[in-house]
């Protein structure tokens, strides 16, 4: 074997499990093949490679991410995004219902406890967040935003292909996550164009994109901009 070709193998083989490194993967059986209900439908766990990832969700409007648990139906077919659902309750899109019926909560749960730990869980994530970022600031204290209920970026289902999404990974924006604002869209005028900057929820595209921290020009409008 010529040794040019054989070093050239060995490096292909070492960014692969590199990426398999950064990107793990769930069992295909699990991942694809979760229990199946009485209408045919099944659960799921999003990952890389799911034909469904990259889609919006119809009920909630956001785009189905890595580690998204999500119900498929049980005709689902390759790129059909009314075949999926999420099933995280903070979206608000899943079927309870169904769930509830094929997958019963732990003896003792009861809906308003779910949602009280949900929300407990929440906060929790909240300051671990913010005590994160505090340790770990942006290059160039470039500010960080934790968006709120009416943040324009948040998507919504009446937004439909036009909600705003990260510039970098290309998901749309949840509630609660943390993002650089581009400086136009401080303001309100030109643009509401971000970037996410949440390593609690391994999002650390900000510091991908701009591992210095600078942003001289506006990436929609290319106008130069000052911070």
């Amino acid at each position: 074997m010529d040794v040019g070709t054989a070093a050239f193998d060995e490096l292909a083989d070492l960014e692969v499990g590199i990426n398999e490194g950064l990107d793990p993967q769930p069992p295909a059986e699990a991942a694809d093949n979760g229990p199946v209900g009485r209408d045919g439908s099944r659960s799921a766990v999003t990952h890389s490679e799911s034909w469904w990832t990259h889609l919006r969700c119809t009920r909630c409007g956001h785009t189905f991410r890595r580690g998204d648990r999500v119900r498929l139906r049980g005709d689902a077919t390759t790129g059909d995004p009314g075949s999926v659902v999420h099933l995280d309750p903070a979206l608000g899109c899943a079927d309870e219902a169904v769930a509830t019926r094929h997958h019963p909560a732990p003896s003792g749960d009861t809906a308003a406890d779910a949602v009280t730990n949900t929300a407990e869980d929440a906060a929790e994530l909240a300051a671990f967040a913010a005590g994160l970022l505090d340790a770990w600031p942006p290059a160039g204290d470039a500010p960080v935003v934790r968006l709120a209920p009416h943040a324009f970026q948040v998507a919504r289902p009446d937004m439909g292909p036009d909600a705003p999404k990260c510039l970098v990974c290309a998901h749309t924006f949840r509630l609660g996550e943390q993002v650089v604002v581009c400086p136009c869209g401080l303001h309100r005028a030109f643009c509401v164009a971000a970037v996410h900057r949440d390593p609690v929820a391994g999002l650390t595209c900000w510091d991908d994109w701009q591992p210095d921290g600078t942003l001289t020009h506006c990436p929609v409008t290319l106008n130069r901009v000052d911070r």
